[in-house]
């Protein structure tokens, strides 16, 4: 009988134990714990909410399978978890979390409630400290916005880069042709990018949504269309850097510009080809090459290849005019004394010729040279390029013309051989001076100061005042490379004037064939009538004294 009663106590106890735990894991849900993560945030920056049932002890009710409401009174607009109502489900596990879709319009202490929609005294709260950040923050609307690529835009490629901009941490959905191709998540500096490939219409529309848990949209981006050109890449220029005309044998620069990235760029000319580079200008590809050396139109061969290996083939997309090498004209040579003056014009000109080298000698062998100022700094009056070579001998020489770079380097189109006999003009005593260079004017207080570039060979300076009918009249004679004139102390009136080199002695002088350019001088118009008046007596004088030597 002992040991019956025994007994009994023992299934008693266990039982009191049984009925006992299944209490605390199958207890009433008494409150919720409501916790968003982080607690302070930031408008329209996503964050997460955990809601989990408890009871009166805080121990986790495992059973609760109720529908819960969550709401913000304090900020109606606000994304919430599920603003239809959430069920519980045991795969929850007794608590849900629910990611990246809590978000606010506004700045406050929010408050977040939620309530059990069977029972009404079940429900809690928490708050969160919205604030309005340094990022771009749109408002009390949300928006999204495609930054790339352009709408409108033509590719060749059937897949393209979609990137831009939405609240951070958002869920973002991708519309191809109104069909969803892709889901992916704005990133915690509101940016977001998809590779979209199957771009297979020729116009293709896509856009953009942003969508909360449930895939409610909450905004939509404005509608682009990209459209695929299925023939292949686009050829949209070619074109030589250099010239127009091209000297037989020089190297040139050719440029093609096509789509952006392009897998192979080639080129060919005559039986040669080329696969080109592209610049760091996106969707410029240069090519250097050498043209042939006989005169004659050469045709460029252009193939271009996508990413997709879709090929365009352009026969004859430009065609080169390989003319003479030579690129001089109107080569002119005038021997004074022992010096020969040079006039001569480009068929072409080129940003690349800076200035000119002669070389010339006695015999074939052109063992010497004189090289030019730059080409601006030589021209004539007339537009012409003038240069002089002296301290020459009394003999035959042999010239030869070539473009140098601006490194002085050979540039192809040297002029064919000039011959110049000094022996046919060696009984002519004159001296030589080229044309005058680098004429400016300097205002200083109350004088105007002309200047020039000097030479050697000049002995003084000849300054001339250019009336309105073209005519120009003789100043004065100066030593230096200076003239002043004085400006009138009672109105503004300004003057041509030009400046010619001269050289030799008072019986044997001679002027630069050409007046330097003319500029402009403030004056004093008294003082010029008085030099034009003295300078007519300086003539007469000089006139006879050369008519009795």
């Amino acid at each position: 009988m002992r040991k019956i009663i025994s007994a009994i106590a023992l299934i008693w106890i266990f039982t009191s134990n049984i009925v006992s735990l299944n209490a605390a894991v199958w207890a009433t849900a008494d409150h919720f714990v409501v916790t968003a993560s982080p607690t302070s945030t930031k408008v329209w920056e996503a964050i997460d909410l955990t809601v989990k049932a408890v009871d009166a002890s805080g121990n986790t009710v495992k059973n609760y399978t109720w529908m819960i409401y969550i709401s913000s009174d304090t900020d109606t607009k606000a994304t919430v978890p599920y603003s239809d109502g959430y069920q519980f489900v045991p795969a929850d596990l007794w608590a849900k979390t629910f990611s990246k879709w809590l978000s606010f319009t506004k700045e406050w202490k929010m408050k977040i409630v939620v309530l059990d929609l069977e029972n009404e005294n079940l429900e809690w709260s928490t708050e969160v400290t919205v604030w309005n950040g340094a990022t771009t923050s749109t408002g009390t609307t949300s928006e999204i916005t495609i930054t790339s690529p352009d709408n409108g835009m033509t590719t060749s490629s059937e897949e393209i880069t979609v990137s831009g901009t939405a609240k951070k941490n958002s869920k973002i959905k991708y519309i191809l042709n109104t069909k969803e191709a892709w889901t992916n998540q704005s990133d915690s500096a509101w940016n977001f990018t998809y590779n979209m490939t199957n771009l297979t219409a020729w116009e293709n529309v896509i856009e953009v949504k942003v969508v909360d848990g449930t895939d409610k949209v909450i905004a939509t981006s404005d509608k682009i269309t990209i459209k695929v050109d299925a023939t292949g890449p686009v050829l949209k220029n070619i074109v030589i850097k250099e010239w127009k005309e091209v000297p037989a044998g020089s190297n040139v620069t050719v440029e093609i510009t096509s789509d952006v990235s392009l897998s192979e760029v080639s080129a060919s000319i005559w039986d040669f080809n080329q696969v080109l580079k592209e610049t760091a200008t996106p969707g410029v590809y240069s090519w250097s090459l050498t043209i042939p050396a006989e005169p004659g139109d050469y045709p460029v061969n252009v193939t271009l290849k996508s990413a997709l290996w879709k090929t365009t083939t352009r026969n004859n997309a430009l065609s080169i005019k390989a003319t003479e090498s030579n690129i001089f004209q109107n080569v002119k040579s005038l021997i004074w004394d022992k010096k020969v003056n040079f006039t001569f014009d480009l068929k072409q000109d080129s940003e690349k010729i800076t200035k000119f080298k002669f070389k010339y000698g006695t015999g074939t062998e052109l063992d010497k040279e004189s090289i030019t100022f730059d080409k601006d700094k030589i021209k004539n009056a007339s537009g012409s390029l003038a240069w002089y070579v002296g301290s020459l001998e009394i003999t035959k020489y042999n010239f030869e013309i070539i473009p140098l770079d601006k490194d002085s380097k050979e540039l192809p189109g040297k002029s064919d051989m000039i011959e110049v006999d000094l022996s046919l003009n060696s009984g002519s005593n004159k001296c030589m001076i080229s044309n005058i260079t680098g004429l400016k004017v300097t205002k200083n207080w109350d004088v105007s100061e002309l200047s020039w570039d000097a030479t050697l060979e000049a002995t003084s300076y000849n300054v001339y005042k250019k009336w309105e009918d073209g005519n120009f009249s003789l100043i004065e004679n100066v030593k230096t490379n200076k003239y002043t004139v004085n400006i009138s102390p009672d109105k503004v009136k300004y003057e041509d004037f030009a400046v010619k080199w001269v050289c030799g002695d008072w019986d044997n002088q001679n002027e630069s064939a050409d007046y330097s350019n003319v500029t402009k001088v403030q004056t004093w118009p008294a003082q010029i009538i008085a030099l034009i008046l003295l300078s007519l007596t300086w003539a007469y004088f000089y006139m006879r004294r050369r008519r009795f030597n």
